[in-house]
């Protein structure tokens, strides 16, 4: 058993050809332990002098190498250590990385199906900025990983450095030639949702103990309160991101906005399927975004498509988290604003046209028939995302929203009036409009009765125009665009 474990941290294919010659040797089991023996005694002396002490983790994918024994040069040892720097011994090491992996693989929702080995080899610190290099080696049939940490190291770049060397072997275990690049916001967007998702710390410290907590955090929090107070990065800035990612508030930016765009994607129909299906296409594509569009082609057809999604997303997101304080007031106040359009009204009390919000049945009067499709197809995209967000008495009034300027759409095609809007029968496409019309009436008046109910102000109490100027002489405003609506 001895030999055994000796054997283990050899290399790999020096292994097989040691287990090859084991074989061959059938005749004579004396003469098998004999040599098993010597080369165990000959190893563990040139590993224990040459690498240090190595550990193994408890599913044997991590090997722990303590090199600082054979390290001539002393390690640094700040007397004022960063409180997020943590001490590493390699016993340590092996279980944070079986926690962070076990962490990552419930994430994903995905068995512990390794097949390459990962080398976790400790050096002496020798700067505050010392990385963690991750190095990807090809053999014949399999991948191997060596990860050099310094031992002591920011929480965080460990976790993130584990993370990524993680998805690394994940991503390469149908790779034949080319190691995968895992994209920086998958790695910082994973590693922040482990840390903050986790009820004990990841990483396991020395002459510490934790306590079980049976309180649950949102793991979302801490990225409210940054993307709270900045803006969060656009699609193409979390795809390429600039030379500024070094600085620590850019990147601070970044890693909550990867959070949540990694986090969003996951909670998409299939999201971790798919995220492990991109995974496994990143060998096969040098550009990871054509992997990302084969993986969740189901959801998006292009990076534009990608682009307006997370528009969308970060908006919604950024509006729960004012839903918590006052669900039912904000949720009412933003299915006002979808359930309106920007415009122009003219009043005898003012000298000049004034700015308002104007009913969605407004857009019924646009000349434009091109124009007033795109809005209500709109409305009917922003409303969807909006039902999963709202307290539950709101649900039918927003899916009878969506229903009503749905089955406008459809009788104005099946009438002869195509999505363009080329009118082939004039007359009946008016018909259908006043059918609409009274229908949104209808369920505006359920909603005001459904703010009363649930004491919630109206719109006409809350708004700075009187009530009378409201209903005077609308008219949609020609050169203003309803929010989220495209030319």
């Amino acid at each position: 058993m001895c030999a055994y474990r000796k054997l283990i941290i050899l290399d790999k294919f020096y292994v097989e050809w040691v287990m090859k010659i084991l074989r061959r040797l059938y005749f004579g089991n004396f003469i098998a332990i004999a040599f098993v023996a010597l080369i165990c005694t000959v190893t563990g002396q040139t590993s224990e002098n040459s690498a240090g002490s190595s550990i193994i983790s408890s599913s044997r994918q991590f090997i722990v190498h303590d090199a600082r024994q054979t390290q001539g040069v002393p390690a640094l040892r700040n007397s004022e250590q960063d409180p997020r720097t943590i001490d590493l011994e390699p016993a340590l090491l092996a279980v944070s990385a079986e926690r962070i992996k076990g962490k990552l693989l419930e994430l994903l929702r995905s068995p512990d199906n390794w097949r390459s080995r990962i080398h976790l080899k400790l050096f002496p610190t020798q700067s505050e900025q010392q990385p963690i290099l991750i190095n990807s080696i090809r053999y014949r049939d399999n991948w191997e990983y060596r990860v050099n940490i310094p031992d002591q190291v920011q929480t965080n770049k460990l976790i993130t450095g584990l993370v990524e060397v993680l998805l690394k072997e994940i991503a390469n275990r149908r790779a034949l030639r080319r190691s995968s690049e895992i994209p920086l916001w998958l790695t910082e967007g994973i590693s922040l949702q482990l840390q903050y998702s986790t009820k004990n710390n990841l990483l396991l410290k020395s002459e510490t103990y934790t306590i079980d907590t049976t309180t649950d955090k949102d793991p979302l929090i801490p990225a409210r309160q940054i993307l709270d107070k900045n803006i969060p990065m656009t699609f193409d800035q979390l795809s390429m991101p600039g030379p500024n990612i070094l600085e620590e508030q850019v990147h601070e930016v970044f890693s909550h906005t990867a959070q949540i765009f990694t986090w969003e994607l996951l909670n998409l129909p299939g999201g971790r399927a798919k995220m492990m299906e991109f995974l496994m296409r990143l060998p096969e594509k040098y550009n990871w975004q054509l992997a990302f569009l084969e993986a969740f082609n189901e959801d998006f057809k292009s990076l534009i498509d990608i682009e307006k999604w997370w528009a969308l997303s970060i908006v919604n997101f950024r509006d729960r988290d004012s839903w918590r304080t006052s669900p039912t007031i904000h949720s009412f106040k933003r299915l006002d604003e979808i359930l309106s359009i920007p415009a122009k009204v003219r009043s005898e009390k003012a000298a000049g046209p004034v700015r308002t919000q104007l009913p969605i049945q407004a857009a019924l009067e646009l000349a434009d028939p091109n124009r007033r499709n795109r809005i209500f197809q709109t409305k009917i995209n922003q409303l969807l995302p909006l039902r999963y967000s709202v307290p539950t008495e709101l649900v039918p009034l927003i899916d009878n929203y969506r229903i009503a300027l749905m089955n406008y759409l459809d009788e104005m095609s099946e009438l002869g009036v195509d999505p363009i809007g080329k009118s082939v029968v004039p007359s009946t496409p008016s018909l259908v409009a006043s059918q609409l019309k009274r229908r949104l009436n209808k369920l505006d008046n359920r909603r005001e009765e459904l703010k009363k109910k649930l004491h919630v102000k109206s719109e006409s109490e809350t708004s700075g125009i009187p009530s009378s100027v409201k209903g005077e002489n609308q008219e949609p405003s020609s050169d203003t665009q309803p929010r989220g609506t495209e030319e």
